[in-house]
């Protein structure tokens, strides 16, 4: 079976960890990027199935990151979540028109993570 790639962008620390080891435990092989450009730079080496961006870099707006790494790949099945801690449903509709394939709320359940994680055969792992 082949690896199923995932990128955690965010320019603090904790949340990277927090994610990466949730998606560790699903299956994903993690790589991690604190800033934007950083991310795009990964983007172009490495096939990522899905993409976990903080929507507050310091670097790039969510937008502009989004948008850079749709760019990057194209629309091949990556598929990139904004990540927040909070998204009003006003916040949820601009995050999506910006590109995101969906929002992803902190804290999170190990289930919504699932769900998101769709579009990858991940190999089925017990709690």
């Amino acid at each position: 079976m082949s690896e199923c790639y995932a990128l955690i962008v965010d320019d603090h620390p904790v949340p990277r960890m927090l994610a990466n080891t949730w998606l560790t435990k699903i299956g994903w092989s993690v790589l991690e990027a604190d800033s934007g450009e950083k991310a795009v730079q990964l983007a172009r080496q490495t096939s990522f199935g899905l993409v976990l961006l903080d929507v507050n870099l310091s670097d790039l707006s969510s937008k502009e990151a989004c948008s850079a790494l749709r760019k990057t790949v194209g629309d091949g099945g990556m598929r990139i979540i904004a990540y927040t801690a909070r998204a009003f449903p006003d916040q949820r509709r601009q995050y999506l028109s910006h590109g995101f394939d969906d929002v992803l709320v902190r804290p999170f359940s190990r289930q919504r993570l699932e769900e998101l994680s769709t579009g990858c055969n991940l190999p089925s792992v017990e709690a």
